[in-house]
């Protein structure tokens, strides 16, 4: 590889870093979320790497999520013996952690962007070396901007961070045998099909909606190198879950109600009446996902009739056989996400649909029978996707900066309003905005693994479980009466209820002293029960 494309490969994996950045800026503080970038999970993730490095079970092992908790543990653990070294902390770990939840957040968000950077470089510097093309290594490097949620889901700690990097360093260790000429030799084979192996284990630790990624490994060949990757797939998967092992059925419980269910809670695989709607939804967030899909769909059923086409340079694999891989992994990823769904469970394969555009204009650039204009779209269309991609990458930063300004009022007048009653306790549910119940949502799922320091930071609090309609003990985990909250009613203790707007107050005598855009500020005058 030359200096110049060699550079030129680093241009948009710094801009993706650079990006997300700014867009994590904007997110922060994360207790104070914008939009669905807040303390659910963030914080879950965050308490439960402070579990694994206490030798505690996850309380959080649904989907089950075990890598980033265990990355975010590592990087804990860096952080505060760094601080605890150089004298900036003379607080215990879990005391730090809890009392400072935000500056633990942050470097957990940097490592997530820097490594999906680093995976976008990978992919590039692998496409060109199969391909020696640079347009088509720096079309597969443009996927972080064509996408309004993909940016901030790169910095943001969820699942959603690891899994696009997972799969794009699982893309870039199969590039050698998706674009493999039939004059190119199969080195280092073995290893990269364990390597792809041992990726597909960890993305499947990381999150169930992984599963469809899988099938990527098909284009591994001989069938000895595909034994060789499953093989590999499990003992990843079994690695990444020891963790959990102590919890492993209700891992497996919660995966047999998921497979049973749908999206609503009913039996049944998917409920059809929501698919077109859902289908809409998915069309407007990923329009260029799907354009792949129907391109690779035409190649598939057009393009090469017996797989005879006059190209320079002969594909090993079949144009149909690598087509079918791209669209089994995008259409199980749509069909995962009909059943139950999320717009950002769509993430694992957007980079899927990319290399998958960078193989058909592979293809069809080298193609006897389109030349001339089948060489220059590669050309065209980077120059397409680079012009979009600067579009959103404004627009959607402007956005951010908008939210997070009405949240920063917002904040300022709920603690203003909260000052004014410093003796209170203060009733909270599920999307309150304050750093008090963003660090007691977060404790919740730790099965009270942190109880003892946390009683030192959550006094006169209680957690309301808007579903259940009851009232817990944030601290014990235990379900506390409403008489209790009643009987400190009748001794003129002052409690309060901060809610979201659409919360169900039923089961409550309220006086309203504060009303915002998201939420409100309540003097509870009793409990009806």
């Amino acid at each position: 590889m030359s200096g110049l494309p060699r550079a030129l490969l680093f241009v948009l994996p710094v801009a993706t870093f650079a990006f997300g950045w700014a867009i994590f800026e904007e997110m922060r503080p994360i207790y104070n979320g914008i939009g669905p970038y807040d303390y659910d999970p963030a914080y879950i993730y965050l308490f439960n790497g402070l579990n694994i490095l206490k030798f505690a079970t996850p309380g959080h092992v649904d989907h089950p999520g075990t890598p980033l908790q265990v990355l975010s543990g590592l990087i804990i653990l860096a952080k505060w013996s760094t601080m605890h070294l150089f004298g900036f902390t003379n607080l215990g770990l879990t005391q730090s952690v809890l009392n400072n939840p935000e500056d633990y957040i942050a470097p957990v968000c940097f490592v997530l962007l820097l490594l999906n950077s680093l995976a976008v470089w990978f992919l590039g510097h692998r496409l060109f070396a199969a391909t020696k093309s640079l347009l088509l290594a720096l079309v597969s490097q443009t996927t972080p901007f064509l996408f309004e949620i993909l940016a901030p889901r790169l910095v943001y700690l969820s699942p959603e961070a690891l899994l696009f990097g997972v799969t794009t360093l699982l893309l870039a260790v199969l590039v050698p045998e998706i674009f493999r000429t039939s004059n190119q030799d199969r080195s280092n084979g073995t290893n990269s099909a364990i390597l792809a192996g041992m990726l597909c284990g960890v993305g499947l630790a990381v999150k169930i909606t992984f599963l469809p990624v899988l099938s990527l490994l098909l284009v591994l060949r001989p069938a000895r190198r595909f034994r060789y990757a499953v093989i590999a797939l499990v003992i990843g998967l079994e690695v990444s879950l020891i963790p959990i092992f102590p919890a492993i059925a209700e891992t497996l419980v919660w995966l047999l109600r998921a497979a049973t269910q749908n999206g609503t809670g009913e039996v049944g695989f998917v409920d059809l009446g929501r698919v077109p709607q859902n289908l809409a939804i998915l069309w407007s967030a990923f329009p260029l996902a799907f354009v792949s899909v129907f391109a690779l769909a035409l190649a598939f059923v057009c393009l090469a009739p017996g797989g005879k086409l006059s190209l320079t340079q002969r594909p090993q694999l079949p144009y149909r056989t690598v087509s079918a891989v791209f669209l089994l992994a995008i259409i199980g990823q749509t069909a995962m996400v009909l059943k139950h769904f999320g717009i950002h469970y769509f993430i694992p394969t957007l980079p899927v649909a990319l290399v998958g555009l960078s193989y058909l204009l592979w293809v069809v650039a080298d193609c006897n029978r389109f030349r001339p204009i089948g060489r220059m779209l590669p050309a065209l269309g980077l120059a397409v996707l680079i012009g979009h991609g600067s579009f959103l990458a404004v627009t959607n930063l402007e956005k951010f900066r908008a939210w997070r300004q009405a949240s920063n009022l917002e904040h300022a007048d709920i603690s203003y309003e909260l000052a004014k009653h410093p003796n209170a306790i203060v009733i909270g549910t599920y999307r309150v905005w304050t750093q008090g119940f963003a660090t007691m949502f977060g404790l919740i799922w730790t099965r009270n693994a942190h109880k003892e320091t946390a009683q030192e930071i959550l006094s006169d609090v209680f957690y309301y479980n808007k579903w259940r309609k009851k009232f817990a003990d944030p601290v014990t985990g235990n379900w506390v009466e409403p008489s209790y909250i009643n009987s400190l009613i009748a001794t003129d203790k002052p409690v309060l209820l901060l809610a979201p707007k659409n919360l169900d107050r039923s089961d409550f005598s309220l006086e309203l002293l504060l009303e915002t855009e998201r939420q409100n500020i309540f003097r509870v005058n009793r409990i009806l029960q």
